[in-house]
């Protein structure tokens, strides 16, 4: 192949258009790096916020200027997760008054 050094290594591969491209071990190392530190911020992600409520209906905007659009949960099997935000609203009456005291 032009362009590569005598003996590198050379994958071929198919694009989104099922031609044959063909990668060298250099940009081989690149993307397996590129997918390393992708994988490690995924596996570093905070945990979602756990609020925990004493009403078995809640309502969530994301809070803050950037939220989202309110979205209401009904907690009848006692927890639910935002689908925009992944905060975890937890019904526990004991709790909800412990953390609206401090």
């Amino acid at each position: 192949m032009r362009g590569q050094p005598p003996g590198a290594a050379v994958f071929l591969t198919l694009d989104e258009a099922g031609r044959e491209t063909a990668w060298s071990g250099e940009r081989r190392k690149s993307e397996e790096s590129l997918e390393k530190v992708m994988t490690d911020q995924k596996r570093k992600a905070p945990e979602p916020e756990v609020v925990y409520v004493d009403k078995t209906r809640v309502a969530c905007d994301g809070g803050g200027a950037l939220g989202h659009p309110r979205v209401w949960y009904s907690l009848d099997d006692g927890e639910a997760e935002c689908g925009y935000c992944d905060r975890k609203f937890v019904y526990d009456p004991e709790k909800a008054k412990a953390s609206s005291a401090a």
